[in-house]
Parts: C-alpha cells; sequence; structure tokens
C-alpha cells in the first residue's frame, strides 16, 4: 500500500491510477477495476463490476465514471463504495482501465 500523499501527488501529476481485482460477494466472484484521474478542473473516478461468469459477454453489474471537483471527495466515494482505499491505487502502466474523455 502506498501513503496517500504519494497517490495524490502521481495523480496531481495527470497519471492514472488504479487497481482490478477479484472478490466474493454472496457466494459469487466479481472482477473490479477502480481508477482515479485528474481531468480538466476536477478528479474522475472510474469503478466497475462484473460476474467472473460473465467476463467474456461484458455483461456488467455496475460501470461508472464520476467526476467530483476535489480529490478529497472521491477518497471518500472509493472507501464507500468500494472495498478498496486510495493508497491501494498505484499508476497504471500500458492500457489505462478508462479513457477520462469519455463518460
Amino acid at each position: 500500500m502506498h501513503d496517500l500523499q504519494r497517490v495524490r501527488s502521481w495523480v496531481e501529476a495527470g497519471k492514472q491510477v488504479g487497481k482490478c481485482f477479484t472478490f466474493v460477494r454472496n457466494g459469487v466472484t466479481y472482477r473490479s477495476s477502480v481508477a482515479v484521474q485528474k481531468w480538466k478542473d476536477g478528479y474522475k473516478l472510474y469503478v466497475d463490476e462484473i460476474e467472473e461468469e460473465y467476463i467474456q459477454s461484458e455483461a456488467y453489474e455496475r460501470e461508472q465514471v464520476i467526476f467530483k471537483c476535489s480529490l478529497s471527495e472521491l477518497e471518500v466515494l472509493i472507501k464507500d463504495t468500494t472495498s478498496l482505499t486510495i493508497e491501494q491505487l498505484a499508476p497504471l502502466k500500458g492500457q489505462k482501465l478508462f479513457n477520462p474523455a469519455f463518460d
């Protein structure tokens, strides 16, 4: 896990930070992605969740992009709506999890 200042500095530098992971809910395995990127005058949060058995059909149970004016708002939102904290996110190498130009 990274410290909060380090993650904030990555985001402020324009890097997309995120994490892909699996979790189990009610005996069902899900894959999820969470990512944050600075965008124009605020920040965007991307979250998706999909049951493993539906990955090929891309039938996401949840896929959303949320815009907030402050990174602090996103920190709370990540903690409240996912099983992660912002400190668990890291810069993404190669392909990004979402394109902030699209909602």
